[in-house]
């Protein structure tokens, strides 16, 4: 009852407050008059523009106003300082199985925040138990939060059929909130079992990638995409101008695709200029 997260009044700010999950489930089930019209003008955006890729990126600017919050822990943006022992769930572009995920999820024993529906009106957010990682070097507290994603991953994509996005391996992912009445709390929510779900290394996504020019005759050699992305997490976002480059550099290096390089790397630390690490 007293887990605390935290809470931005939209994207923009940089200085968070604390919520517990009771006022965050209020906040979902009575938004004030500004959540609720933004996120009626996300949903029709994203519907204007035929869902998908394209809806997302009209929606973009009625989201960027929404309150939201980090829902893995409580610091800054960059920096995290005490775990929640929560896992954000977001799941995408649910269609016509919106309703079935729904049930699905608001049933499970290890959800604490149940589901409610995402601003574009597609999807929906929630958020699992999981084991809470102790206060210490960030580095370390990124790691873990990744190994806790992977397994909550193969969990969802096991029991529920779908795999959540990839972005909220990130420990202070920002989690938008929406307008749902249905949203609710479960305070009796059961831990998921890591050891048990976390998935064998060759079944990891984007588990191995080759990398051009890296080569002894003709075998290429092969990079595990997830170990880079740990080791990337261990890095305090926005480092010196210089060191950013060097590590956007390796990074796309070592997995050998510009856009998974791009992707990882806003999950690492997110644009402050659009297109920026693509230049």
């Amino acid at each position: 009852p007293d887990t605390l997260i935290g809470y931005y009044r939209n994207h923009s700010e940089t200085t968070p407050e604390t919520i517990t999950l009771q006022e965050l489930v209020m906040k979902i089930r009575e938004p004030e008059r500004d959540t609720i019209r933004l996120v009626s003008d996300s949903k029709q955006a994203y519907t204007d523009a035929g869902g998908g890729k394209a809806g997302k990126d009209a929606a973009k600017p009625f989201k960027a106003q929404l309150p939201c919050v980090t829902l893995s822990a409580t610091g800054t943006r960059r920096s995290p300082d005490i775990a929640s022992g929560l896992m954000n769930v977001d799941l995408d572009e649910l269609g016509d199985r919106l309703s079935e995920i729904r049930d699905k999820l608001a049933a499970d024993p290890h959800i604490v925040i149940r589901p409610f529906v995402s601003p574009s009106g597609d999807g929906l957010k929630a958020a699992m138990r999981v084991p809470v990682i102790p206060k210490g070097e960030e580095s370390e507290m990124r790691a873990q939060h990744l190994k806790h994603f992977e397994a909550m991953q193969n969990y969802c994509t096991q029991v529920f059929g779908i795999a959540p996005d990839r972005s909220t391996c990130d420990l202070m992912r920002l989690c938008y909130l929406s307008d749902d009445a249905r949203c609710s709390l479960n305070q009796n929510a059961q831990e998921l079992d890591i050891v048990r779900w976390t998935p064998p290394e060759e079944e990891r996504p984007e588990n191995q990638s080759s990398v051009p020019g890296n080569t002894k005759g003709d075998i290429k050699e092969i990079v595990p995409a997830h170990v880079v992305e740990a080791m990337l997490m261990s890095i305090p976002p926005r480092p010196e101008r210089d060191v950013w480059l060097k590590v956007a550099a390796a990074v796309r290096n070592s997995i050998g695709s510009t856009d998974t390089a791009v992707e990882m790397l806003c999950r690492w630390s997110p644009e402050e200029e659009e297109g920026e690490y693509r230049r």
